[in-house]
């Protein structure tokens, strides 16, 4: 009875070991610093006619100046209710920004970051968007709108085309290669994920969590040879892993040798029940 209950504990273990995959990284999602819009006044025409025709374009010149500064003044208050953890009264803050200003992408871009802190991620999308659309070169954004689609919303389709557009912007961008890599994972696109892992550990051959997870893809393939190089190579980046026992923030797998070996020996034990 007791080799037999030691067998199925062995087993759940393996099991579990075996399915354990890593958590998408947690990439703190930094607000851009606010940017003024003011408009500067022309000069003054030496020639009083050229002057005088330039009245009502002076004019809404100013007027334009006047409402960029009100805009900046509700984005300051946004970004100051943001650093107090109130994101409520920042989101509203912002609302009133692009109320006033609505083709500041840095401000829908902040905008979206402070909904996604406030619970809000669908609102977060339609915010990124906005900024996506009048600047779509923004790789922050498109990141950003990738980690919400994934870690808020379980979109992983969607997020992977999120993470293509940031690297088809910066194809060094480590981070985003990192977490396309997994969110391929979670999609059981194991063999894409290798290829996402190479890329950050092209540009960061000491990156022990991507090594870890790389590992976690390969052992996925059954290629048990090359999981376990990943896993010892993650071993020797980082001094606070060692080759049979691997953790990770980004999640806690266990390398191929614990499930390899619980398999073994609850088979063993089966077998002793059955002699």
């Amino acid at each position: 009875m007791v080799q037999r209950s030691l067998a199925m504990v062995l087993l759940i273990m393996a099991c579990i070991a075996l399915s354990a995959g890593p958590a998408l990284a947690d990439q703190g999602i930094t607000l851009l610093n606010s940017t003024s819009n003011i408009t500067a006044s022309g000069s003054m025409d030496a020639n009083q006619t050229a002057a005088q025709a330039n009245v009502s374009q002076g004019n809404v010149m100013m007027l334009n100046v006047s409402t960029n500064q009100e805009a900046q003044r509700w984005s300051t208050l946004g970004a100051n209710l943001t650093t107090q953890g109130n994101y409520t009264g920042a989101v509203e803050a912002y609302q009133k920004a692009v109320s006033i200003d609505p083709n500041s992408s840095v401000t829908w871009f902040n905008l979206g970051n402070t909904q996604k802190a406030a619970g809000q991620p669908e609102e977060a999308l339609k915010s990124y968007n906005r900024s996506l659309t009048l600047d779509p070169k923004n790789k922050l954004t498109w990141f950003n709108q990738a980690n919400t689609l994934a870690v808020n919303l379980s979109r992983y389709s969607d997020a992977i085309a999120s993470y293509d557009q940031a690297l088809a912007i910066d194809g060094n961008y480590s981070k985003a290669w990192f977490n396309r890599g997994v969110t391929q994972q979670t999609l059981l696109l194991d063999s894409d994920a290798v290829t996402s892992y190479d890329h950050v550990l092209a540009l960061n051959m000491n990156d022990s969590v991507a090594w870890n997870n790389r590992g976690l893809a390969l052992q996925n393939l059954s290629l048990y040879k090359e999981a376990n190089e990943s896993f010892v190579n993650a071993s020797l980046t980082d001094p606070r892993r060692t080759a049979t026992t691997q953790t990770t923030t980004r999640g806690s797998p266990l390398p191929i040798a614990v499930p390899i070996l619980a398999l073994v020996l609850a088979g063993w034990c089966i077998a002793a029940r059955r002699r």
